[in-house]
């Protein structure tokens, strides 16, 4: 990409449930995620279709999502970006 130094842009997907959500039920569903994406055929047709696939585990998740938030926060403040 031309005029953009150290530009970095990954799409990433994850799961998230409502605030307020008990605990046991967010670790359950993070187990049951993870162990669907550790099923070698999902995993495989998830690769083929150009998915890196990484578990987390609930706090891995919720630091990815603070780094990936405070990076975007950097670059909209750095840049003075506005909504159109």
């Amino acid at each position: 990409m031309t005029g953009f130094s150290d530009f970095d842009f990954t799409l990433w997907q994850g799961f998230f449930a409502p605030k307020g959500t008990p605990g046991d039920v967010i670790a359950r569903l993070n187990r049951e995620i993870n162990q669907v994406l550790a099923d070698p055929p999902t995993r495989q047709k998830l690769l083929d279709a150009g998915a890196n696939v990484t578990p987390l585990s609930i706090e891995q998740f919720a630091a990815f999502v603070k780094a990936e938030s405070d990076k975007y926060e950097r670059i909209i403040r750095d840049t003075g970006a506005k909504p159109e």
